[in-house]
């Protein structure tokens, strides 16, 4: 049975046969796939990187936030004359801390969440090769090796293709999850910002 994803159709091996170009037009079809491939495979690992800046960052946040609210707490005054207001805005920027924190935090943690593959469709042992998980259908590395060598150039430009295509969708997912990130994170360091000089501010009360 033909493999199919999203609605395309692998060809058979006898039209990979009749519609093959020359020799050196797939040679730069197959550098420009895998070119594509690595490119992909760089930006990926440029999102999980700034994934990674940004929960590093709120980890730093939450860490110097929360000693200093200890010594903050005991000293909070609610006579409004007497620091009442400014109490109040320390609880509420806390608040909002502690909601962009989370916030925060979890779409970040998206973007590096593991990716599965979402556009195959039946796979098939000896023609789908590059995913690790078609790896995995033959029997060992022997057969593996072998469905490798007998595999027409075509096929095996199929095969990076597909795993082009499924790189982008990845691709994509994180670029908006970083994108989406941005502004909550930013937010939560001016939010702690302020509560920071507020804490240092009612520190200073007697």
């Amino acid at each position: 049975m033909p493999l199919r994803i999203r609605g395309y159709e692998h060809r058979t091996d006898s039209n990979l046969m009749a519609t093959q170009p020359p020799i050196p037009v797939r040679d730069d079809q197959l550098t420009f796939a895998r070119h594509n491939f690595d490119n992909q495979q760089s930006l990926i690992r440029a999102a999980d990187t700034k994934a990674g800046i940004y929960i590093t960052l709120l980890i730093f946040l939450g860490a110097s936030t929360i000693p200093l609210g200890k010594d903050v707490v005991p000293k909070l005054k609610w006579d409004i004359c007497a620091g009442g207001l400014t109490s109040a805005f320390y609880i509420a920027t806390y608040g909002i801390f502690l909601c962009g924190f989370i916030w925060s935090l979890i779409l970040a943690r998206r973007v590096i969440s593991p990716r599965k593959a979402k556009h195959y469709a039946n796979p098939q042992k000896n023609h789908d090769l590059h995913y690790y998980k078609h790896v995995l259908l033959h029997q060992d590395n022997t057969g593996y090796f072998d469905a490798v060598v007998q595999a027409s150039p075509e096929l095996l430009l199929r095969n990076l293709t597909d795993q082009i295509f499924e790189l982008a969708n990845i691709c994509e997912e994180k670029m908006s999850g970083v994108h989406a990130a941005r502004i909550p994170v930013l937010l939560t360091f001016f939010d702690w910002l302020v509560n920071l000089c507020l804490g240092l501010w009612i520190t200073r009360w007697k």
